[in-house]
């Protein structure tokens, strides 16, 4: 885990962010016929990404989560491909998360090239900006219940511009 502080480039004030650092790699089966990783791919190593982040950084305990009908659903996605990554391509995965709102939080999610010169600037492959909101897994509606509320005392709601 990382702490990054964060300005975004529209001067907003500067926030500081838990970031998570996942490494993985390619495999062969993840890629299309072109030999770049399948975009649809992308969406499970962001997913992977989240659930770490969650799991590891905020010790949430997911299954107990869902054992009291908690539940979380993407309202949004926002993906910027810039670079294929193909097999066997190392790569870094970083998450964060901020709450903006009650019930939607947004996870900044990067995915950078591993192994580059010490000194280079980083590729940056991928850009992405997914939203969430909790749900009651019974009737499907959005919910933070007080069990949740608990996990998010550290993220305070930070107004979007």
């Amino acid at each position: 885990m990382q702490v990054t502080k964060i300005s975004e480039e529209n001067s907003l004030p500067t926030v500081e962010r838990r970031v998570h650092v996942l490494p993985l790699t390619v495999r062969d089966y993840e890629c299309d016929m072109g030999m770049g990783v399948n975009n649809a791919v992308y969406l499970h190593y962001l997913e992977h990404g989240r659930f770490e982040f969650v799991r590891k950084e905020l010790k949430w305990d997911m299954a107990g989560l869902a054992k009291q009908h908690i539940g979380f659903v993407v309202a949004k996605m926002e993906i910027e491909f810039r670079h294929s990554l193909v097999a066997p391509d190392e790569f870094i995965l970083e998450t964060s998360m901020e709450r903006i709102a009650k019930r939607r939080f947004l996870f900044h999610q990067d995915i950078y090239m591993a192994n580059q010169e010490s000194g280079e600037k980083r590729k940056h492959v991928l850009a992405a900006k997914v939203f969430l909101s909790p749900i009651n897994t019974l009737t499907l509606r959005p919910e933070t219940p007080e069990a949740l509320e608990k996990l998010l005392v550290e993220f305070p709601i930070i107004e979007q511009a």
